[in-house]
């Protein structure tokens, strides 16, 4: 850069995140140019870091910091023990009647679809219905009756000593999880599926000790 019209180029060059591609000694000599008394060598000998060139650019060029923008997915977060509380009283109102003395929301939900669609013979009929002629009721159905249930009621029954609803609602879990996109933890659930499929098959004493003692342990602990 000898002549003072590199400097709109030098502008162009350091936005939209491509400052950190630069080469530190071209950075070297921006700063020479622009800031002639800034030191780029240490006094004990060597160079100034790359972060102090960028500053000194920034500074001399009037760049704000940028602003890193995260995706809406990245911005809900919430601690693990709270959503777990959140989950296990949605499905304590969604359908913990029987189980756990709570709401009842689902049978009302069907009796509705019925009163709907009175041609409908069955529950599952009515719902299925009123999937088909509403997207919103069934992903919020789905959410509710499928995703939610298969998230809680299997580990709390797990809690109580029953270790069959679990090893029932492992298929739908591996399905369920798979069907998010998210490859690296499809393949851990893979795993333990396989695993507990050999468990089954090879060592059903093993299965049978941990039927047993089942309230001795978490899921954390035994990872599936």
């Amino acid at each position: 850069m000898k002549f003072s019209r590199d400097i709109p180029k030098l502008k162009e060059l350091t936005k939209g995140g491509k400052r950190r591609d630069r080469p530190v000694t071209e950075l070297r000599t921006a700063v020479q140019h622009l800031s002639p008394k800034f030191e780029v060598t240490k006094v004990g000998g060597g160079f100034v870091a790359r972060s102090e060139l960028v500053k000194e650019i920034k500074k001399r060029l009037g760049l704000k910091a940028e602003k890193k923008v995260k995706p809406a997915a990245a911005k809900v977060q919430m601690n693990l023990h709270r959503l777990n509380q959140l989950l296990w009283y949605c499905y304590f109102r969604w359908d913990g009647k029987e189980k756990w003395r709570g709401g009842d929301i689902r049978h009302k939900i069907v009796q509705l679809c019925k009163q709907k669609y009175p041609s409908a013979t069955a529950d599952d009929e009515a719902i299925g219905m009123a999937c088909d002629g509403s997207g919103l009721f069934c992903g919020l159905f789905r959410l509710l009756d499928v995703e939610i249930r298969l998230a809680v009621e299997p580990f709390m029954l797990w809690e109580q000593g029953d270790f069959r609803p679990f090893l029932r609602a492992m298929p739908s879990m591996c399905a369920l999880i798979a069907s998010g996109y998210k490859p690296k933890v499809s393949k851990v659930v893979l795993m333990a599926l396989e695993r507990m499929a050999l468990y089954l098959k090879k060592h059903p004493k093993l299965v049978d000790h941990m039927g047993a003692n089942i309230t001795l342990f978490d899921e954390g602990k035994s990872s599936f």
